[in-house]
């Protein structure tokens, strides 16, 4: 038989991250708000292409005035607020080195190289 140090301990799977947070002097980790908010923003970003795909509203701007939304009401939003709040903390200049280069290489894969050559000369 095996020794598995593991064996007596059970995971919380089912607990949700407030009770959580209680265990934990009242505060909810970082890295669950980052990632719930990738997560949410990734569900939130999938239902507004398909509202999208039904009528004739820009994507785009849908995305914006969701984002107006819960940026003024992320006080009144308990887990969505606490994660707009850790998010809006982030450095700006990370965000821009992390998001530029796959900018570029994105307008560069897709560019058309006889346009290119065209519109420089």
């Amino acid at each position: 038989m095996q020794n598995n140090s593991t064996a007596g301990i059970i995971l919380p799977l089912s607990d949700s991250p407030r009770i959580l947070a209680e265990e934990n002097d009242g505060k909810i980790s970082t890295e669950f708000l980052v990632v719930f908010f990738l997560f949410g923003g990734l569900m939130i970003a999938g239902f507004v292409r398909e509202i999208n795909k039904k009528t004739s509203i820009p994507y785009t701007p849908m995305l914006f005035v969701i984002g107006m939304f819960v940026g003024k009401f992320a006080e009144n939003m308990e887990l969505i607020g606490d994660t707009v709040n850790q998010i809006a903390m982030i450095n700006p200049h990370g965000i821009l080195m992390i998001f530029l280069p796959i900018l570029i290489f994105e307008s560069g894969f897709n560019s058309d190289w006889h346009t290119f050559k065209k519109q420089s000369g």
